[in-house]
């Protein structure tokens, strides 16, 4: 990477470039509502579980006795139906995500050189072109590429494994023992679950750094799908000595932000849940864990949960992914566009392309 800047020096400007631009604001959660990730990931443990319980159900049976019988009557033509709305709301989501993706780039490409940047619904509008279709394609080649690695990698050697050990001469022997059986399994397991989430973890840094900076080729530079994934692998692993650096300082801040994302949405749902209970027991319902007893009290957590609980969650996970765009994007042009550095950089050479929004610098 190009000095003077250092690492933490990237990560302060892509931070405050974020705080002073509230299109990224909006794109971002835009981005976050689609189901968008950056270069560095952690959604673990932060999905709300809307799955009832069965003794929750049990409280609503008999007043919707008539539902059961409807559903079990037409139930081909339910699933069906089902099956044709789950598809039409996720090509919905991904339409969005792609185009949000192409959004938020150059939106952080235009950002970085402070520019003026449009509103949100502009550069929105502008997502909407051939480098979204592009895109789509990157991410279903890397999609693809992963599934097979790990079917190689993980799933077939499992498979081998319990093989060979079902047909081992000395497994018979164990179950003779026991205490020993049990004592292996546990310390196979533990290593082999260790190794594994290892594994899993540094594939999943590799692809996200590698796809990161194929599609910003693809957005900022218009090439298509292929040649940005190569060269793409090829940046990352030929500037790895300056890319490794920001990416440990940018998970460490990807770390705290989560932390503080977890605090505040667990203090909202705590004030959510004090609230709803409150007003069921001054309204003479009362509740019990995990279920109520009216569709008032279930009406009235959505009505609580959505705006106080669900959407600062998305909020601040949109501000931390415009974050790892504006970061991001810095670190791309810093590697692949020398005069990027210099105090008043030339455009570079691209050519505008019919339906797209292109910033002023690209035209």
């Amino acid at each position: 990477m190009k000095p003077p800047d250092k690492p933490f020096d990237l990560l302060q400007r892509a931070a405050k470039i974020v705080w002073r631009t509230p299109s990224l604001w909006i794109l971002g959660f835009i981005f976050a509502l689609a189901g968008g990730s950056g270069v560095i990931n952690l959604n673990f443990g932060t999905g709300f579980n809307y799955r009832a319980r069965e003794s929750s159900f049990e409280t609503y049976r008999q007043p919707i006795y008539h539902i059961d019988r409807l559903v079990k009557a037409n139930l081909p033509t339910i699933v069906l139906l089902a099956v044709i709305v789950a598809l039409g709301i996720a090509t919905v989501i991904v339409v969005i995500n792609v185009v949000t993706t192409v959004a938020l780039y150059r939106a952080s490409d235009v950002s970085l050189r402070e520019e003026p940047l449009p509103s949100w619904w502009p550069l929105l509008k502008g997502g909407w072109s051939h480098s979204a279709w592009h895109v789509f394609l990157a991410d279903l080649i890397v999609w693809t590429l992963l599934f097979f690695i790990v079917l190689i990698t993980v799933v077939i050697p499992i498979l081998l494994l319990f093989l060979l050990l079902g047909g081992a001469p000395g497994v018979g022997m164990l179950f003779h023992h026991p205490h020993i059986a049990i004592a292996g399994l546990i310390i196979v397991g533990f290593v082999g679950i260790l190794l594994l989430v290892v594994f899993i973890l540094l594939l999943s840094a590799i692809v996200s750094l590698w796809k990161g900076l194929a599609l910003r080729y693809i957005v900022l530079e218009e090439i298509g799908p292929v040649e940005a994934l190569g060269r793409g692998w090829h940046l990352m692993w030929g500037e790895w000595r300056s890319i490794i650096g920001v990416w440990l300082l940018a998970l460490a801040a990807a770390i705290g932000w989560k932390i503080i994302q977890v605090l505040t949405v667990g203090i909202l749902a705590i004030i959510v849940g004090v609230t709803v209970g409150l007003v069921l027991l001054l309204s003479g319902q009362g509740f019990h864990f995990f279920g109520f007893h009216s569709w008032n009290s279930i009406v009235l957590l959505v009505a609580l949960v959505v705006p106080l609980v669900i959407l600062p969650a998305l909020f601040l996970r949109g501000l931390y992914l415009a974050f790892d765009a504006v970061l991001w994007t810095d670190v791309f042009r810093r590697l692949t566009w020398p005069e990027w550095l210099q105090e008043t950089p030339s455009a570079p050479d691209v050519e505008p392309v019919k339906g797209d929004y292109l910033p002023p610098r690209y035209v």
